[in-house]
């Protein structure tokens, strides 16, 4: 791998996800893909949706902020 060339914040969402009591929050890819302001992320709850099928992060803003915050933090 050519680290000199490396460009982590093209790759930061990547395949990334994140799991916190019964929620499930998937990030679509790249950071600003042309879709509004937080709605990069995907949220489910897994208690009353395992399946992953209904998609609630306009529901639950408050919760995809904090989730996106814990991944910056981390990142």
């Amino acid at each position: 791998t050519d680290v000199a060339n490396a460009k982590p914040n093209e790759t930061k969402y990547a395949n990334c996800s994140i799991r916190w009591q019964n929620y499930h929050a998937v990030h679509s890819g790249k950071k600003g893909n042309g879709k509004k302001e937080g709605k990069d992320w995907e949220l489910y709850d897994l208690t009353s949706d395992p399946g992953e099928e209904k998609e609630i992060a306009a529901d639950h803003p408050e919760i995809v902020k904090q989730l996106s915050a814990e991944y910056d933090r981390w990142w």
